[in-house]
Protein backbone atom coordinates (compact mmCIF):
# COMPACT_ATOMS: atom_id res chain seq x y z
CA UNK A 1 0.00 0.00 0.00
CA UNK A 2 2.78 2.57 0.80
CA UNK A 3 4.50 1.76 -2.36
CA UNK A 4 1.24 2.70 -4.67
CA UNK A 5 1.21 5.51 -2.60
CA UNK A 6 4.57 6.58 -3.43
CA UNK A 7 3.69 5.62 -6.97
CA UNK A 8 0.97 7.96 -7.69
CA UNK A 9 2.78 10.41 -6.18
CA UNK A 10 5.20 10.18 -8.21
CA UNK A 11 3.30 9.71 -11.42
CA UNK A 12 1.28 13.14 -10.10
CA UNK A 13 4.89 14.99 -9.53
CA UNK A 14 5.98 13.98 -12.81
CA UNK A 15 3.26 14.90 -14.90
CA UNK A 16 2.45 18.20 -13.16
CA UNK A 17 5.80 19.36 -14.28
CA UNK A 18 5.35 18.51 -18.00
CA UNK A 19 1.72 20.69 -18.18
CA UNK A 20 1.29 24.23 -19.43
CA UNK A 21 -0.03 26.93 -17.19
CA UNK A 22 -3.48 26.20 -18.80
CA UNK A 23 -3.61 22.57 -18.78
CA UNK A 24 -5.65 20.90 -16.15
CA UNK A 25 -4.83 17.23 -14.18
CA UNK A 26 -6.14 15.43 -11.51
CA UNK A 27 -7.36 12.10 -9.86
CA UNK A 28 -10.44 11.02 -10.88
CA UNK A 29 -10.46 7.78 -8.43
CA UNK A 30 -8.28 4.56 -8.20
CA UNK A 31 -5.84 4.85 -10.86
CA UNK A 32 -7.58 7.31 -12.93
CA UNK A 33 -6.06 10.29 -13.82
CA UNK A 34 -8.06 13.27 -16.20
CA UNK A 35 -5.68 15.60 -17.97
CA UNK A 36 -7.48 18.87 -20.17
CA UNK A 37 -5.75 20.57 -22.59
CA UNK A 38 -7.40 24.04 -23.40
CA UNK A 39 -6.74 25.21 -26.99
CA UNK A 40 -4.38 22.41 -28.50
CA UNK A 41 -4.13 20.61 -31.91
CA UNK A 42 -3.97 16.65 -32.15
CA UNK A 43 -0.20 16.61 -33.05
CA UNK A 44 0.78 18.67 -30.08
CA UNK A 45 -1.41 16.75 -27.82
CA UNK A 46 -0.49 13.44 -28.61
CA UNK A 47 3.75 14.63 -28.59
CA UNK A 48 2.58 15.94 -25.07
CA UNK A 49 1.16 12.57 -24.00
CA UNK A 50 3.81 10.42 -25.53
CA UNK A 51 6.28 12.57 -23.53
CA UNK A 52 4.26 11.88 -20.47
CA UNK A 53 4.61 8.00 -21.19
CA UNK A 54 7.70 7.88 -21.99
CA UNK A 55 8.92 9.85 -18.97
CA UNK A 56 7.10 7.84 -16.63
CA UNK A 57 8.46 4.36 -18.50
CA UNK A 58 11.94 5.31 -18.12
CA UNK A 59 11.58 7.41 -14.58
CA UNK A 60 12.59 5.27 -10.99
CA UNK A 61 9.52 6.22 -9.20
CA UNK A 62 11.22 4.08 -5.94
CA UNK A 63 14.67 4.83 -4.97
CA UNK A 64 14.91 1.98 -2.47
CA UNK A 65 13.99 -0.62 -5.83
CA UNK A 66 16.12 1.39 -8.41
CA UNK A 67 15.05 -1.25 -11.36
CA UNK A 68 11.41 -0.82 -10.58
CA UNK A 69 9.41 0.77 -13.53
CA UNK A 70 6.00 1.29 -14.34
CA UNK A 71 3.81 2.41 -17.57
CA UNK A 72 0.49 4.45 -18.05
CA UNK A 73 -1.46 4.86 -21.22
CA UNK A 74 -4.19 7.45 -22.73
CA UNK A 75 -6.88 7.40 -24.49
CA UNK A 76 -7.36 11.03 -26.53
CA UNK A 77 -10.08 12.67 -27.40
CA UNK A 78 -10.43 16.39 -28.40
CA UNK A 79 -13.28 18.72 -28.02
CA UNK A 80 -14.10 20.71 -31.09
CA UNK A 81 -16.68 23.92 -29.88
CA UNK A 82 -18.68 23.98 -32.81
CA UNK A 83 -19.64 20.07 -31.99
CA UNK A 84 -22.84 19.52 -29.83
CA UNK A 85 -21.45 18.85 -26.10
CA UNK A 86 -23.87 15.55 -26.06
CA UNK A 87 -21.37 14.39 -29.08
CA UNK A 88 -18.17 15.39 -27.08
CA UNK A 89 -19.60 13.32 -23.94
CA UNK A 90 -20.07 10.56 -26.69
CA UNK A 91 -17.00 10.48 -27.26
CA UNK A 92 -15.13 11.07 -24.26
CA UNK A 93 -17.43 7.82 -22.89
CA UNK A 94 -16.18 6.05 -26.19
CA UNK A 95 -12.27 6.83 -25.53
CA UNK A 96 -12.58 5.80 -21.96
CA UNK A 97 -14.09 2.72 -22.68
CA UNK A 98 -11.17 1.84 -25.35
CA UNK A 99 -8.92 2.49 -22.65
CA UNK A 100 -10.23 0.35 -19.52
CA UNK A 101 -12.43 -2.32 -21.68
CA UNK A 102 -10.49 -2.84 -24.82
Amino acid sequence: HIAGDQILKHFTQSVIHMLRQEDGFGRVGGEEFLLIFPRIDAPSLEHIVARITDSISHSVALPEVPDFRYTCSAGLTLLVTTQPRLGTLSRISKTWAEVYCP
